[in-house]
């Protein structure tokens, strides 16, 4: 893959994204999983332990793997924090279901806005230590429309898959899986 594509990749992974929470409700404690606090304490886990990491990027099927002992995990992190839901306005805009097999639950939270990005979010809990989140983005803008799926597993690594259309580049299809080597833990 040419060198060029991996920060291009980058550029197109983050541009597609939304800002943070641009009315500033940090404080915000809404009735919905806090996957940005959530995340901030895996990066900041992640960013204290330094785990190698094996990351694989494929662009349009050209497929690129580095093994990596110092990744930026704020950065490389950033768009599952973006993918929070917890805002104010946003509290009557999800469902909530519940499914739990005995310390095990799953929960999902599900759009009932089709204009929301987020249309989908899924975290598997056993206990009280989250074992996976899901999320199910749609991205886009005036020129382009797309999709990005999510999933982060705090002991193994975490995946980003992205497909979108573009009214001047065509179809871009892009994969991201970082494998933890060593204890994320």
């Amino acid at each position: 893959m040419n060198k060029l594509a991996i920060p291009i990749l980058a550029v197109f992974f983050f541009s597609t994204c939304a800002g943070s929470d641009p009315a500033g409700n940090r404080d915000f404690q809404g009735p919905f999983f806090d996957l940005e606090g959530y995340m901030q304490g895996q990066i900041d886990s992640l960013q204290a332990l330094n785990p190698e990491v094996r990351k694989t990027i494929e662009l349009n099927s050209e497929i690129e793997t580095h093994q990596l002992d110092n990744l930026n995990f704020k950065q490389e992190l950033k768009l599952f924090q973006q993918a929070d839901i917890n805002k104010p306005a946003w509290i009557d805009k999800y469902e909530i279901e519940e499914r739990r097999e005995n310390d095990a639950v799953r929960t999902y939270y599900n759009a009932t806005d089709t204009t929301l990005a987020v249309q989908q979010m899924m975290v598997d809990q056993i206990g009280k230590k989250v074992a996976m989140v899901f999320i199910d983005r749609q991205t886009g803008s005036f020129l382009s429309q797309g999709s990005q799926t999510l999933v982060y597993r705090p002991t193994e690594g975490y995946e980003i898959a992205t497909s979108q259309s573009s009214k001047v580049g065509g179809e871009i299809e892009g994969l991201v899986v970082v494998k933890f080597l060593s204890s994320a833990e």
